[in-house]
């Protein structure tokens, strides 16, 4: 809510001239823009009698230089526009214009709170009552919304993005291979492998006895050799599956089995969350569907 304050009228000047309080009796006079306010209740007082101040500068190409028009300083499309709305009332009232966007009191307020543009200290002295009106081509902005009211806009600029579109690639059958194992790096497959050739190597000695799941001879160097082949294929096909298909007959192979399981878990559940997270990424990468993710892009 705006705030006022009395002030001295002496020294204010004649642009911000204070109102005299109906209130409080004798000369007492408050001011909305010496405290840093906008008078918004003489937004809806009756129009002034005294000649409208208006402030207009050259804008290419709806203002521009030139004096065809009467009592304006610039000409152009935007200037004859206003001469006739001006001139149009069913009281026309006298007017003075300004070649000049905005007073240096307003440029330094914005360029404080705003852009620092004059286009919206022009805006800002129409709001604080030291211009009657902006006559320039300005853009219809959130910020300057906020402060006066503006006529329905004239023209409309449509502002386009433009991006390169990505080629589509066809992967060959290597490359869809070599894809395959992108979730994890080359050591994280090897560390996977030796721990999986580990335990089942593990598990195939414990289950030495183990005829049902290890049907070969029982001694020499062959026997070893079927046993290390068969535990490996165990290996393979529990990490591929999520189980462990062997028997788990003693308490040691009932460790081992555990453990696998668990390890099989936990890499599973890691390799779906990387390659989803690269499925994303790619899909994401470099789409631009907006200004802000060109912005983010950048």
């Amino acid at each position: 809510m705006s705030q006022w304050c009395y002030v001295d009228a002496a020294a204010c000047s004649q642009a911000r001239k204070p109102v005299r309080s109906s209130v409080l009796p004798g000369n007492a006079y408050y001011s909305y823009h010496t405290c840093g306010y906008l008078d918004e209740y003489s937004a809806f007082a009756p129009f002034p009698s005294r000649p409208l101040r208006i402030s207009t500068g050259i804008s290419p190409p709806y203002i521009v230089e030139g004096s065809s028009v009467a009592g304006w300083p610039y000409d152009g499309a935007l200037v004859k526009f206003a001469d006739t709305l001006v001139r149009n009332f069913a009281s026309p009232p006298a007017f003075n214009v300004t070649g000049t966007f905005a007073t240096v009191e307003s440029m330094a307020v914005m360029n404080g709170m705003i852009d620092g543009s004059p286009y919206s200290a022009c805006v800002h002295d129409v709001a604080v009552g030291n211009y009657d009106l902006c006559a320039v081509d300005i853009w219809m902005l959130p910020e300057r919304l906020l402060m006066a009211d503006f006529l329905p806009p004239f023209d409309t600029e449509y502002f386009y993005l433009m991006v390169p579109e990505e080629p589509v690639t066809e992967l060959s059958f290597s490359e869809s291979i070599e894809r395959t194992f992108m979730p994890f790096t080359n050591p994280t497959w090897l560390m996977i492998g030796l721990f999986l050739l580990g335990a089942s190597l593990a598990s195939a000695f414990v289950e030495w006895d183990n005829t049902d799941d290890y049907p070969y001879e029982s001694r020499g160097a062959r026997a070893v050799g079927q046993r290390v082949g068969m535990a490996a294929c165990f290996g393979v096909q529990g990490w591929l599956t999520g189980g462990w298909d062997g028997s788990a007959s003693t308490s040691a192979s009932r460790v081992i089995k555990g453990a696998v399981l668990f390890f099989v878990f936990i890499t599973q559940s890691m390799f779906t969350a990387n390659l989803a997270a690269i499925l994303v990424t790619e899909a994401s990468a470099n789409k631009i569907e907006s200004m802000n993710d060109a912005i983010d892009a950048d």
